[in-house]
């Protein structure tokens, strides 16, 4: 007897809320164990100035709108899109991405972008997928440009706060996430490159035993391709690879000037870096709504690279307090005026 598909997609929400619930869980028992604060007492909140709060702010905001103006160089060699919809789009699909567990929430902008305007949701999921690629790469960059420059502890700790955990796990975490990015963008740029011999091998071999089967597959395969003609575009690459660059850079350096101002004031630009890199690994692995535990582990474990336990703990617990709660309120706050922005257009789209 056939299932109702209603029920099926309840089961799957159901089961995705439940490994959701265990990862909040496992993160909350992980730091609490390890002694590493995941809400501080207020008098250690409000140790930074209100000042350093709106500056960082100004400067995350600034990542996001460089965040919009790369994909657009994506979307330009495949059809025309308004700006407002990809900043539209941008913005609700940064939220999904946050509030939907397991990276489940990847879907929601290559949805949106594809409501109303010539590309097609696999294209723009390729766009998405080519993003987070070189986003590893850049990241790990981050890392290890950040390890080879910046003063460390000698020897690194073996523990992160009270956790068995060595200290030296994050410049093995570095090289092992550089290879992976790499080997990935290799991947990308073979399927691009041999993206006609891959149709004629599908015709020849599934195209014969089922031409309908093979040709939607063929069709799939082109729309996936699509997504991809960033790589025939020199122009739009350049300014894409340029732009990645500076929300990096970016990145890095509100990190930098929010984490001194919580306290860590002799903090390096090479150190904020290692943050920077730690934390663009963690978004890329499955995560909990919210990012939670990942990201608070992330940048306690970065800073034990760095600083003593104690420092960690205590001064720590307010950088990973503002980071976080700024980093997703904006995120949250911005998904309002984007929701807006994407109801209108599908009332002109009917």
């Amino acid at each position: 007897m056939a299932r109702d598909p209603g029920t099926i997609r309840r089961r799957r929400w159901l089961t995705l809320l439940g490994g959701s619930l265990l990862l909040v869980f496992g993160f909350a028992w992980l730091l609490r164990a390890g002694g590493l604060p995941v809400l501080p007492p207020a008098d250690v909140i409000w140790r930074i100035d209100p000042l350093a709060v709106l500056v960082y702010s100004g400067i995350w905001l600034l990542t996001i709108g460089l965040k919009v103006w790369r994909w657009s160089y994506q979307l330009a060699p495949i059809g025309t899109v308004p700006a407002w919809r990809v900043f539209s789009a941008t913005l609700v699909g940064n939220a999904a991405q946050l509030l939907l567990p397991l990276k489940t929430g990847e879907f929601v902008r290559p949805a949106l972008i594809a409501r109303g305007t010539p590309i097609t949701f696999l294209a723009a999921v390729s766009t998405s997928a080519t993003e987070r690629i070189v986003d590893a790469v850049f990241g790990s960059l981050l890392l290890i440009v950040g390890l080879l420059n910046a003063t460390t502890l000698d020897p690194l700790p073996e523990r992160i706060g009270d956790l068995p955990v060595p200290a030296r796990l994050i410049p093995v975490l570095g090289y092992s996430f550089a290879g992976l990015a790499l080997g990935a963008v290799a991947v990308v740029v073979l399927f691009y490159i041999f993206r006609e011999a891959s149709a004629r091998l599908i015709e020849a071999s599934l195209g014969r035993i089922s031409p309908r089967i093979g040709g939607t597959v063929q069709r799939r395969l082109g729309e996936l391709a699509q997504g991809l003609a960033l790589l025939s575009s020199p122009r739009n690459g350049g300014r894409y690879v340029a732009t990645t660059a500076l929300y990096w850079a970016t990145y890095a350096l509100g990190l930098w000037y929010l984490l001194r101002q919580c306290g860590f004031a002799e903090l390096s630009l090479a150190q904020a870096a290692v943050v920077s890199g730690t934390l663009a690994f963690s978004f890329s692995l499955p995560n909990a709504p919210g990012f939670f535990g990942m990201f608070q582990v992330s940048v306690y474990a970065a800073l034990a690279v760095f600083y003593p336990a104690e420092q960690v703990r205590d001064l720590g617990a307010t950088a990973v307090f503002w980071t976080y709660v700024l980093q997703l309120g904006w995120s949250f706050l911005l998904a309002a005026p984007g929701a807006w922005l994407e109801h209108q257009a599908l009332t002109k789209a009917r």
